[in-house]
């Protein structure tokens, strides 16, 4: 009886499980079995970076155009990450590290080198176009209150170029979009497929994506009038030196250089400060975190690469 009730459950078991995976999306069933068969570190999927569409005015993406599927179980070359059948990953792996700050003293020129982020997962995609940005307007504040001038200074990790392949598949839902506009036409009824072209264009933008960088970018923006830079101890150039000395001693935790920034009146000469991420750490995280936890922090993220180039720069 008790080798029979184990039988049962052991049918009822894998039936469950049968219906389980019947019941995953073909990205999850891809997860499961590189999970269970490689054992290596895929973390999510990444889609929705490219092959989608793009509104030039709001400067967003939009909904797919391309269809997204997971049927070949393709990986970036690092194996971390599962990507969309149509997609191809070209590694680039490169740091940037700022040793001395940039400096921007009107908002005409942060504006026009601004580069747009868009966070994904534990990516961010980089699109160097749009007209809109909350960041800029934010930016344009802080400079409109006097003489202010902006030290910038950045950690960026360039990982890999997704490319949409040139045969890619096009998503259903927009192929039925079309395909309601063409009817329309057969119809005799120019006015309402001008209507349903515009509405495409609403929920799908004005291009679409086929190329993008992705990788994991943090900046540090202090904001100093004018005045504090002259009496500074040093000027302009000992300002930027102090800016990134701060910053990437911040991530790594290094507490007696920011004691000599106290002493030398650093932090008293700034209107502002504020530290931007995109697609890397939590801002609370480095500034929480003592120096044990933020090395375990680094190197479960994409600036694993970063902590290396600081400590041996």
């Amino acid at each position: 009886m008790k080798y029979l009730l184990l039988l049962k459950l052991s049918v009822i078991t894998t039936f469950v499980l049968k219906l389980v995976d019947s019941e995953l999306s073909d990205a999850n069933s891809c997860l499961k079995d590189v999970k269970q068969g490689i054992k290596n570190e895929l973390l999510t999927s990444l889609n929705g970076i490219v092959g989608v569409g793009w509104d030039d005015l709001m400067n967003e993406i939009t909904l797919p155009i391309f269809a997204t599927t997971f049927y070949k179980c393709k990986t970036t070359p690092d194996g971390h990450f599962l990507i969309p059948d149509n997609v191809l990953a070209v590694p680039i792996q490169e740091v940037f590290i700022d040793r001395s700050a940039k400096t921007t003293k009107y908002f005409g020129n942060a504006k026009s080198e601004t580069v747009i982020f868009t966070r994904t997962k534990s990516f961010a995609e980089i699109v160097e176009s749009g007209s809109f940005d909350v960041g800029k307007h934010n930016l344009k504040k802080i400079f409109s209150d006097g003489n202010i001038i902006m030290l910038e200074i950045g950690i960026d990790y360039k990982a890999f170029k997704f490319i949409a392949e040139e045969k890619a598949d096009v998503d259903p839902s927009f192929l039925e979009k079309i395909d309601e506009i063409v009817e329309s036409l057969k119809k005799g009824l120019p006015i309402f497929a001008k209507y349903q072209a515009e509405c495409i264009i609403r929920d799908y933008g004005t291009h679409i994506v086929n190329k993008a960088l992705t990788g994991a970018s943090m900046k540090y923006k202090a904001f100093v009038t004018e005045d504090n830079v002259e009496i500074y101890d040093g000027g302009l150039t000992q300002l930027k030196t102090d800016a990134a000395t701060y910053f990437l001693n911040l991530i790594i935790g290094n507490n007696k250089t920011q004691t000599e920034l106290i002493d030398r009146g650093f932090f008293e000469k700034l209107e502002n400060s504020f530290i931007e991420t995109k697609g890397g750490l939590d801002v609370r995280l480095i500034l929480g975190a003592d120096k044990v936890r933020q090395s375990k922090i680094l190197n479960k993220n994409s600036f694993q690469i970063s902590e290396r180039f600081i400590k041996n720069g």
